[in-house]
Formats: structure tokens, sequence, C-alpha cells
């Protein structure tokens, strides 16, 4: 009886310290994300260019960035539908509504590897020369990722390009992924390798003619505070590495870009890319054993419309 005792006295008390680590790792994010600081340049200047300042990409783009965030700040605090449907949908009009705010029409028909466009025919282009160069695996990863995204991965693995998962017009298709991405948010899983996948994902679709990049980094930061998981981030590439990055890899430099921004919040005088031994130590830790087949590929088939797949 008195080992019973003490078994469940020990059980308690080891449920009561679980329960309180829970509870104060809960209230951390939430006073972290709680004190979130507004829009950065160094949000939006990729890293790689921040020697550039603020204005590295021109006036106009930090300007039109640096409203979106304004209100994607004010988007993160609303509550979405418990509804799986109803909020999947209201993150759909949320991503449209960045189209809007980016000042670009959205597309009706979407899949970057059927797009009878420019950035479509150089992304086939590029795909086809790495195919040819790469092993299938490599190129399967630059497909997989952990939702209902529109191509399957596996399909590359039998010698045939990603198959398509489903043919349908643009709203329909995100909403598929947004289902996909809010029922494993449901289900509990890990947060930042899913928003890596959504990305994947929405880099797939190419919803828009232009700034699909920068509609991907206004989501992420949207979808870091609606989550309490951090107030932003300060990536070394916001965009083009995401064609080609595996999603333990994005998933990397997402975990990464989370500690620059807060290296920067926490007093930081200058932008941390600005230091060499933190670009130094991101090469060190994203190396890139197939740079040469992407550069000659990019070369041959993207560089004239400006269509990037370089990682960094």
């Amino acid at each position: 009886l008195v080992l019973k005792l003490m078994r469940v006295l020990l059980l308690t008390l080891l449920w009561a310290e679980s329960a309180a680590t829970k509870s104060r790792s809960l209230l951390q994010s939430k006073l972290r994300t709680s004190r979130c600081e507004g829009p950065t340049w160094g949000i939006w200047i990729d890293g790689k260019d921040a020697t550039g300042g603020s204005e590295a990409y021109g006036a106009n783009y930090s300007s039109l960035m640096k409203h979106a965030l304004q209100e994607v700040y004010v988007t993160a605090g609303e509550t979405l539908p418990a509804d799986l449907k109803d909020r999947s949908m209201r993150s759909v009009q949320q991503f449209e509504h960045l189209a809007t705010l980016l000042e670009m029409p959205l597309y009706q028909d979407v899949g970057l590897l059927e797009m009878d466009v420019h950035a479509g025919k150089a992304f086939q282009g590029i795909y086809g020369c790495l195919n040819s160069s790469l092993p299938k695996e490599e190129i399967a990863k630059m497909f997989r990722t952990e939702l209902d995204s529109i191509y399957d991965a596996e399909c590359i693995l039998q010698g045939a390009k990603p198959c398509r998962r489903y043919w349908l017009p643009r709203q329909q298709s995100l909403l598929r992924l947004f289902e996909s991405y809010h029922w494993h948010l449901a289900r509990g899983d890990a947060p930042l390798p899913l928003l890596a996948s959504l990305l994947k994902g929405l880099a797939l679709l190419h919803p828009m003619p232009d700034r699909n990049g920068r509609s991907r980094l206004l989501l992420l930061q949207l979808e870091l505070r609606r989550l309490k998981i951090a107030c932003g981030t300060m990536n070394f590439n916001n965009n083009n590495n995401v064609y080609v990055d595996s999603v333990e890899t994005l998933t990397g430099k997402l975990h990464e870009g989370i500690a620059m921004y807060n290296m920067y919040n926490a007093g930081s005088s200058e932008n941390p890319w600005l230091d060499r031994v933190n670009v130094q130590e991101h090469k060190s830790k994203f190396p890139v054993h197939f740079e040469r087949v992407l550069s000659d590929c990019y070369a041959k088939h993207g560089a004239d419309i400006g269509v990037g797949l370089l990682p960094g």
C-alpha cells in the first residue's frame, strides 16, 4: 500500500512538473510575441544583400513591403474559425489579400510545371536540365512536402516528372493546400516544417505573375505571429532557395532566420547579416553540394527573365 501511494505521489509530481513546464513555455512564447516590434527592413531584404541597406531593392520595394507588413501584423491577431473548411478558406482569403497589398493580379490556372508563361517555361527548362544531371532523390527532395501539394514527388523516383495530384483552379488548389496545413497543425505536428512545406507548395502553385516570393514572405510573417512562434524572420534568402531546398533544409533556415530576427531585436544596432561571421556560419551550415549544376542550368534557362533557383 505504501509503495502504491508513493507511486501515485510520484506520478502526480511528474504530471505537475510537466504541466508547469508547458505552461511556462506557453507563457514565454506569449510574452515574446506580445513584445513584437514593427516592420524592419531586414525582414524583406535578404541577408545576402544586406550590405545594400534598407533600399537594396529600391525605395518602392521597401515602401510597399513595409505597408503590407503593417497590415499583416493586424491580420495576425485575427481568430480563425474553428471549422477546418472555414478556417482554411479564411487563410485562402488572407493570402489572396496579400496579392492585393502587393498590387498583383491572381492567375486562374496554377502549376509551375505546366504554365505557358515565361516563369513556367524557365522553370520547366531548369527542371529538365537538373533532372538529367542530378540523382533522382535530390530532385524528389525539391518537390516533397508534408502537405497535400499540387505535385507528388515520388513519381520522380520512378523516372518521371512530378505527378500532378489535382487539376483545380487557383482558389480550390489553395484551399486544398491550406486544408492540409491546418489539419496537420490541429493534429499537433511541428509547425515550422509545416510552414516550410506551405511555402514550397505555394511556390509550385505560382498563383501570381510576379511578387510570389514576397507574398510567401508576408504569409510566413503572418503565420509566425498568429501561431505565437516568433515575431518574424531575417532570412539569408527569402525566395529562390524555396524551389530547391528540402523541407528539412528550409526548416533549418527558418530557425536561423528567427534567431537572426531575435538577435536584432535584442538590442543589436545593425542587421546581423552584416557580420561576416554569421554569413560564414550560414554557408557552413547549409552547403550546396550541387551548386555548379544549379548555376549552369539557371544560366541556360532562367537568367534572362530573372527566374533564379539558386539556393543560399
